[in-house]
Order: C-alpha cells, then structure tokens, then sequence
C-alpha cells in the first residue's frame, strides 16, 4: 500500500505570545493568542476554537467584510465630496453587515468540522459558555464574538452531526 498526502487547507496556524483570550481568522491565517490556550480546558475546547476560526477562512468571511467596508468607503468619499466627513462612519458599519451572521455559519461549520474529523462534539458549546461566564456583556445580539447566544441557546445535536458517508466534507472539497 502506498499513501499520498492531500493538501486540505493551506491556512497558517500561529501562536500570539500574549495572555488575552483571543483567536481570529484573516483569510490567510489562523491566530491564537496564548491566554486562549491557557483558557481551553481540553484538546476539544482548544479545536473547537481553531475549527471557527478554520471556518472563517473556508467560508470566506474576511473577504465578504472587506468588500463590504470597501462599499462603505464609497459612500464616505460620495459624502466627503458634498463637504460632510464622515470619519469612516460608513466604512465602519458596511464592514460589521452580515457579521453576527457569519459567527453563526462559523460556528456550525466550525462544528460541523469537528464531527467530520471523529471529536467529541458535545462538549464544544462549553468553551462558548465559559466564554459568556468570563465575558458577560458580549451576550447581546449585536455582538459577534466572543459569545453569541445563538451558541449557547442552540448548540449542535445529533441531529446536525453529519452523516458518515463520503463526500460530506464542505470544508476542502
């Protein structure tokens, strides 16, 4: 027998050597800072984190916020001409659209993942909860991250799990 590795994703996985308990996607990359990793209380938790993330990248995310941003700048210009400074105000708001939305779609496929790779997935929403517990306020549904009630009111059942059939991956196909 002989076996041949498959690139599935070609995204970097980088350390952040500070103590805030953080983790973020750029399209490119993924980043986790050291206080998230001090914060995970388990592999599950830690790739719970680094699966959303991973999402973020797959989905597209990033690039959907900038070319939102970019139709915000638009208007800061259009208003910049008539003699209004905007500040940025519209690149601002243009730049969050859709942003609660994609912490959800990062969440379930961020899950989703997880399933497809054989993890514990019912222990994965008590990272979100501790989250919420450490960091109360960000429960609002204005707020994308770091906990979202969404998260918490609804996390994955068997019933979201994927089957175990070929060709279920969404993520590297």
């Amino acid at each position: 027998l002989s076996f041949a590795p498959v690139l599935a994703c070609n995204y970097g996985l980088h350390l952040a050597l500070d103590n805030s308990v953080n983790a973020y996607a750029d399209g490119e990359n993924i980043v986790v800072h050291a206080g998230m990793m001090n914060f995970a209380r388990n592999d599950t938790e830690l790739a719970t984190v680094v699966a959303h993330e991973l999402a973020h990248n797959a989905m597209g995310h990033m690039d959907a916020l900038a070319a939102n941003a970019a139709g915000g700048l638009v208007l800061d210009v259009l208003a910049l001409l008539v003699g209004v400074n905007t500040q940025g105000a519209f690149s601002r708001m243009t730049s969050q659209a859709y942003s609660v939305e994609f912490e959800a779609e990062a969440d379930y496929v961020g899950v989703y993942a997880l399933a497809l790779a054989g993890l514990d997935i019912d222990r994965s929403p008590d990272l979100w909860r501790r989250m919420a517990v450490r960091n109360p306020g960000a429960i609002d549904y204005t707020t994308s991250h770091p906990t979202r009630p969404i998260s918490l009111a609804h996390p994955p059942t068997t019933r979201t799990r994927p089957h175990n059939t070929p060709s279920h991956n969404l993520l590297f196909s």
